[in-house]
């Protein structure tokens, strides 16, 4: 149930941060198969999907086990949203979180569900976030879930398939952020285990 509640979480940060109006414009990194994108176009809101080339995802398994969008009809499978209105509203464009289209700007919000950890390494998570915030409009917001290492504040998977942030590697991005001018909307950041 990991999944859904990585959507529901995603969805009340934006809700909360009232950025879900409709005319807003999202961009979604890595959508896979999940339902965001019909959701969104479903409150009026422009969404641009992106999602790694077929090719790609194959070599790295997620065609394989159903989690990459290979077009855009892929992206309203659940008639979450109303076919006329997803059409008119939703684009779709291949895209590798590694290296982000330099015309993807000017959006309000923009999203991932759990795919930064498939980046590489954690510097290269690091990177994505930094160039995921360059995508937005001034006041926009970015949320992003990914897999966290509880246990240790030291060893942890790196330059792998899967790349786990500790508590270390989250403080440093925060410093990161904010050396640039970026709210975090907290002052500390906080864990709950």
């Amino acid at each position: 149930h990991r999944k859904q509640w990585e959507f529901c979480y995603i969805l009340q940060v934006l809700d909360a941060c009232g950025v879900m109006q409709g005319g807003a414009r999202g961009l979604g990194f890595g959508v896979g198969d999940e339902p965001l994108t019909s959701v969104l176009a479903a409150r009026g809101i422009h969404i641009m999907a992106t999602d790694l080339d077929v090719e790609v995802a194959a070599r790295q398994g997620w065609v394989e086990t159903d989690q990459h969008a290979r077009n855009k009809e892929m992206l309203n499978s659940r008639g979450l949203c109303a076919q006329d209105q997803f059409d008119s509203l939703v684009d779709f464009r291949v895209m590798d979180m590694n290296s982000i289209d330099e015309d993807m700007r000017g959006f309000d919000f923009c999203w991932s569900a759990c795919a930064l950890e498939h980046l590489g390494s954690i510097e290269q998570r690091l990177q994505f976030i930094e160039k995921s915030i360059d995508c937005l409009s001034p006041g926009g917001v970015a949320v992003h879930t990914t897999e966290f290492n509880c246990l240790s504040n030291h060893a942890t998977l790196d330059n792998a398939s899967t790349v786990l942030f500790r508590q270390r590697d989250f403080i440093a991005l925060a410093k990161r952020l904010r050396r640039r001018g970026h709210d975090l909307g907290c002052e500390d950041l906080r864990y709950s285990f």
